[in-house]
């Protein structure tokens, strides 16, 4: 049996949009621009005492894994041996990888839009094994494996557009347990898997803000959730809507990090769909990750409904996920957490209380535009990029994005490369020692000296990437495909390894 939590006692604070209309994007000037901040609702604090109990603890580490920082100092590649890294292997899919490669113990797995996952040998991308876990829904636009799984000792674990969720034995490929996660035949996962002590944490988002006026009969309603399930049985443990009736969307299609030792699991949301807007969409929160109960709630733009049908808000949704880090302000160590918003804002807030201690405008909203992926952050600094009002029917070559490094402490610009190259999709920036590496959809990963922001490296051209990439000792390693819908060349898929030859 599951519980709903989100009846329980909670705590929002609701902070309003960033106006990018009417400032400067950071760069232009000196200072980092001040968006108009207005307080649009006010509830209960956060629970003082629990803010008391853990506020010694939350500023100990995080494993990386855990804080989703992107980032490494475990890999000989640098700004200096970049120029070295050449193509290892080339992995051919049966349709587009937007799925993260992940490393683990000489395999490396991810899955493709046609519902199949793989297994390949890390060393020279022979496949191990395949299996399709189902038929995708084609008509939609997304479908099949289009988010990332994870994996444990045991499982990997993956799920689907089309609502289903699995467990497979790392070795074999057999499916160990399924489970479906919605009853709505247009809801599903898109977001990153994360797995934790015996749970599996999934967030669920819908196709209807996309379908909606475009095909008939689709009126939304559905609600986001993040599901809780048990590893071994795939059991749903427990499961919390994040708004309530009236309100529809405010969906998680992004990625997790937890705290290990305050035992809290943070995500963010996107827009509402259709009428009211609520309080907890475009917003960051805080739960239990035992239990699923909501310590605290920020909302940084409020009043954001949108479909395809109804443009009535900006659809400021957060296309990343909270990133746990430490920086030291006025001589205190804080305990933060960050997150890039389509509005192009980046936002760090007290990750006890939910309070916004900086954010900072890196480039301009959109549908496809703002901030469409998670930092790589270091000890010195955050490394994010942000389209500028990128839309799906234009060209990316003609919408370049900026990357900036921001100071952890104030989020002012280190420094600030605008239009730097062609416009991103659902790529994170990845942080490897002093070189930062960003992928965009004209299928380059290029790559930055984090101390400066000068171009050090330009891969060759593929087709276009819409995969997190991912750096494991000297391999670099990402998938391609990304539909025309969002600015791809509907090309069929591949995942890509690239070795330093030393």
């Amino acid at each position: 049996m599951y519980r709903s939590p989100l009846l329980l006692p909670v705590t929002f604070v609701v902070l309003a949009a960033v106006l990018l209309s009417a400032v400067v994007v950071l760069g232009c000037a000196p200072r980092e621009p001040e968006p108009e901040v207005v307080v649009a609702h006010e509830g209960i604090p956060v629970d003082q005492e629990w803010a008391e109990e853990v506020r010694d603890v939350a500023v100990e580490e995080v494993p990386s894994e855990n804080a989703n920082i992107r980032s490494t100092e475990l890999s000989p590649i640098n700004s200096r041996t970049v120029e070295q890294l050449e193509l290892h292997w080339q992995f051919d899919t049966e349709d587009k990888v937007t799925h993260q490669p992940i490393h683990d113990e000489g395999i490396v797995y991810f899955g493709d839009w046609s519902g199949h996952v793989y297994a390949v040998n890390a060393f020279d991308g022979t496949e191990l094994w395949r299996i399709q876990l189902e038929d995708p829904r084609e008509e939609w636009p997304w479908h099949g494996i289009a988010g990332t799984g994870a994996v444990d000792e045991r499982y990997l674990y993956q799920a689907s557009a089309e609502g289903q969720v699995w467990a497979i034995d790392k070795r074999s490929g057999e499916i160990v347990w399924r489970t479906r996660v919605t009853a709505n035949p247009l809801a599903g996962v898109l977001g990153d898997l994360k797995v934790h002590d015996e749970r599996l944490y999934v967030g669920l988002s819908s196709v209807e803000p996309l379908l909606h006026g475009e095909v008939a009969g689709i009126e939304p309603g559905f609600r986001g959730r993040v599901t809780c399930l048990d590893t071994e049985s795939g059991e749903i443990e427990w499961e919390l809507p994040l708004t309530e009736e009236p309100h529809d969307g405010a969906t998680m299609w992004s990625s997790f990090s937890l705290d290990p030792n305050t035992n809290t699991l943070y995500f963010t949301t996107g827009h509402n769909y259709t009428g009211e807007a609520s309080v907890t969409s475009d917003a960051m929160f805080a739960v239990d990750a035992e239990t699923g109960n909501i310590r605290w709630v920020t909302q940084m733009t409020p009043h954001d409904t949108f479909t395809m049908k109804e443009h009535i808000g900006p659809a400021y949704a957060f296309a990343a996920g909270p990133q746990l880090f430490n920086a030291d302000i006025d001589g205190q160590q804080r305990a933060l957490v960050g997150a890039g918003q389509k509005s192009g804002a980046f936002w760090a807030l007290d990750r006890v209380t939910g309070r916004v201690v900086w954010h900072n405008i890196v480039g301009y909203g959109g549908l496809l535009g703002g901030i469409f992926g998670e930092a790589g952050i270091g000890p010195n600094g955050i490394f994010v990029w942000s389209n500028n009002s990128f839309a799906p029917d234009v060209d990316p070559e003609q919408f370049g994005m900026n990357v900036a490094a921001l100071d952890p402490t104030s989020g002012r610009p280190m420094w600030h490369r605008r239009n730097a190259q062609p416009a991103g999709l659902n790529s994170g920036a990845f942080l490897v020692n002093d070189l930062v590496l960003v992928a965009s959809l004209d299928g380059h990963v290029r790559g930055y000296d984090s101390r400066n922001g000068e171009t050090v490296w330009e891969s060759p051209a593929h087709e276009s990437i819409g995969s997190n990439l991912w750096v494991h000792r000297d391999m670099l390693l990402f998938g391609s495909g990304v539909p025309e819908a969002f600015g791809g060349t509907e090309a069929s898929g591949a995942v890509y390894a690239y070795k330093l030859n030393e």
